[in-house]
């Protein structure tokens, strides 16, 4: 098995069949696997421990490719370091604009102006009504 598990994720390996082997449960962890033509994939492990009889303990491991949620999730991730970035160059207000729930979401860079810190979304009418009264016509023709 060590020749399949990436390196850098061997002892994550080796610590999840330890916890199994002292908790007598079930471990789940993420880890590269590096496939026979030196590719690397990633999988979703999951370990558990048997025993039968007092007899000698035995592992179950199965795991699933995970590669293209891992590849998504980088993405997403990049997606929102630009994001962040460009908040924090910009004089622009940025923002997202989540249609199932007809809110927008309050950039953090904002939120130091919000009366309510706590607030990560707001509806139109809450968005307006933080805009100055002589620009909330302007603003709801550019919305």
């Amino acid at each position: 098995m060590a020749q399949l598990i990436h390196m850098e994720d061997y002892m994550m390996f080796e610590d999840a069949a330890e916890v199994c082997r002292r908790g007598k449960t079930s471990d789940e962890f993420e880890a590269r696997i590096v496939t026979a033509d030196q590719n690397v994939i990633w999988a979703m492990f999951q370990f558990q421990i048997y025993t039968y009889r007092s007899a000698v303990p035995y592992y179950l491991v199965s795991c699933w490719d995970i590669t293209e949620r891992k590849k998504m999730e980088n993405e997403i991730m990049l997606v929102n370091e630009r994001y962040h970035m460009l908040e924090e160059v910009s004089d622009d207000i940025v923002l997202d604009y989540d249609v199932k729930k007809q809110q927008f979401e309050i950039p953090e860079c904002y939120l130091k102006f919000a009366e309510d810190k706590s607030v990560k979304y707001a509806g139109t009418e809450e968005l307006y009504g933080a805009i100055h009264p002589d620009d909330r016509e302007r603003f709801q023709e550019d919305i």
